[in-house]
């Protein structure tokens, strides 16, 4: 639906509860394109890019959920013809209740990105964001905001709560900018 590959590997019925702590199984999904990922979250137009998936999984707890750890890349990140990033890599951990990003790090328009994430199957989530250095011109764009209304080095710092909606408090810091 998204991208080229999806591949799953394991066993099934898995290993008997306690027998291992070896992964069950192994979810890999390749070249996920952005542009029709961004389209299903609503997210501004013209963003494309690649992203990647390698989840080793086990089946635990009871009911057999499977729970792992793995990683996550975006590469090419892209609005439109300007380049946000060339790659965003993350650890991502699948639990019983949840999914979490941790370790989230990348350059973003220019600007060293930092993000920790985590989302709860009941509909609930919080993140944490430092993006030091950035392009206003090339963020503001990603956004599908005027790319010439504020130029120069941002510092941003971010944390939030998802709920159905967004709610969230920062800081925004312009050096040698323009507004």
């Amino acid at each position: 639906i998204l991208g080229d590959k999806l591949k799953t590997e394991g066993k099934w019925p898995p290993p008997p509860m306690g027998s291992s702590s070896q992964p069950h199984g192994r979810l890999r999904v390749q070249g996920v394109r952005i542009e029709r990922l961004a389209s299903r979250l609503g997210l501004p137009g013209g963003l494309s890019g690649q992203m990647s998936l390698n989840l080793p999984y086990r089946h635990d707890g009871p009911g057999g959920s499977p729970v792992g750890s793995g990683r996550v890349e975006v590469r090419d990140l892209r609005q439109g013809d300007t380049e946000l990033a060339d790659r965003i890599r993350a650890e991502v951990r699948l639990t019983r209740s949840g999914l979490s990003l941790r370790d989230v790090s990348g350059t973003v328009a220019g600007g060293q990105l930092r993000l920790q994430a985590s989302w709860r199957f009941e509909g609930r989530g919080w993140f944490d964001l430092a993006l030091s250095g950035a392009e206003m011109s090339q963020a503001l764009g990603a956004l599908g905001l005027s790319a010439d209304a504020v130029t120069g080095a941002a510092d941003l710092r971010a944390r939030g709560e998802m709920d159905g909606g967004v709610n969230a408090s920062g800081t925004l810091s312009l050096s040698r900018g323009k507004v």
